[in-house]
């Protein structure tokens, strides 16, 4: 696989491949419980797959069915007697593949920290999760329960703050009452709102972005223009404040150009008249995203217009409490002179990131005067 540049998933899942044939494996057992087939991308029909590609989920598309290529290129070239003489197929890759992106544990947020874990991976998703990760080691994750356990209750973890667009993609499913729409993304300007957590959309809020997240963005900013040139007056506020509305407004833009209007859904209908299941879901997200997205871009051009500071909290947001106290890195940076926004996107964004699962859904990214789609996300 090295000789073939494959991706780490790649390498895992020619290993749990070949797992799979040996007989007296260590992890036959775990083995024997998985699932023969799955539903995420690396499933779907043509016709499925044409709707992703249409989306700015494509890059998704792009990089697992990259990662199944190198795969099969390299098992051409491993031994036979390492199959234990039985001919693996597409579909044995595409199984293994499968097992690693969607059950797969990122200790690090890394694609090269990726582990498979028995038994742990068979944890389902929870908003209200009553499991979480965390690090114990440099190579090991340990499981936490966050509240009281009865015996006979399900554990559950948070795979990620994701739309039902992306769990369709990575997992093929959907989530009841999801309030997360979009895609995560960040926004570079001053170095401080590193620090502060990625954008997210909501179906639930009028506001269609947290609060609680553009204001940690409103204080990044304040801060690092106060360490430079003093107090701010409210008319100063307010510029640092359209700056943020404006940059969230053309990343909404640009999102939904992103995202292509489906045909009509008689078009997917079989000959007996009706659509299957997941081509119909994919159809009705997108439909709902593109929706999201314009009130997205209606409400940030609005903020833009007001005239009226909004509501400060009196109690700096979390991560830039840790900053200011030492605890965060790169405080140094906080002292870069300010910008304005840039925004911009690559349309086939790479995908340095996409394990199953993680504790922290996005890896830190630097300051920079870009639109950035975070690493791909991790459960």
């Amino acid at each position: 696989s090295r000789h073939h540049d494959c991706d780490a998933h790649a390498v895992l899942g020619l290993g749990l491949a070949l797992e799979r044939v040996n007989p007296n494996s260590i992890l036959a057992d775990w083995i024997r419980l998985l699932p023969l087939s799955f539903a995420n991308v690396l499933w779907f029909s043509q016709r499925q797959l044409e709707l992703v590609k249409s989306t700015f989920f494509a890059y998704i598309v792009q990089n697992w069915f990259d990662d199944l290529a190198c795969m099969s290129r390299a098992a051409k070239e491993i031994p036979t007697a390492l199959w234990r003489g039985r001919p693996v197929g597409p579909e044995d890759l595409r199984w293994a593949l499968s097992v690693v992106k969607t059950r797969g544990f990122a200790f690090e947020g890394t694609r090269e920290s990726t582990m498979l874990i028995p038994l742990a991976d068979f944890l389902n998703h929870n908003m209200v999760a009553s499991v979480r990760t965390a690090t114990l080691a440099e190579d090991a994750l340990r499981f936490v329960a966050t509240k009281d356990v009865m015996p006979g209750d399900e554990l559950c973890i948070d795979y990620a703050q994701a739309s039902n667009l992306e769990f369709l993609v990575r997992y093929g499913f959907r989530v009841e009452d999801n309030p997360f729409g979009g895609r995560q993304f960040e926004l570079g300007g001053e170095a401080m709102q590193a620090h502060c957590p990625a954008y997210i959309l909501r179906y639930d809020s009028a506001d269609i972005i947290d609060n609680s997240i553009i204001d940690c963005h409103r204080q990044a900013r304040y801060l690092s223009f106060e360490q430079q040139f003093g107090e701010l007056q409210v008319h100063e506020q307010l510029r640092e404040d359209r700056y943020i509305y404006k940059a969230v407004e053309q990343a909404c833009t640009q999102l939904l150009s992103m995202l292509e209007a489906p045909p009509p859904l008689a078009e997917y209908e079989t000959d007996g008249g009706s659509t299957d299941g997941i081509t119909s879901v994919l159809v009705r997200e997108i439909k709902a995203e593109r929706v999201l997205l314009l009130r997205c871009v209606q409400n940030f051009q609005l903020r833009q217009q007001e005239t009226e500071l909004r509501p400060v909290p009196s109690t700096l947001a979390e991560p830039l409490a840790r900053l200011r106290n030492g605890q965060g890195a790169g405080a140094a940076q906080a002292t870069e002179p300010p910008v304005n926004y840039g925004i911009s996107i690559d349309r086939e964004s790479a995908e340095p990131v996409d394990d199953a699962r993680s504790a922290r859904t996005s890896a830190g990214m630097s300051a920079s005067n870009t639109f950035v789609p975070p690493s791909d996300r991790n459960r």
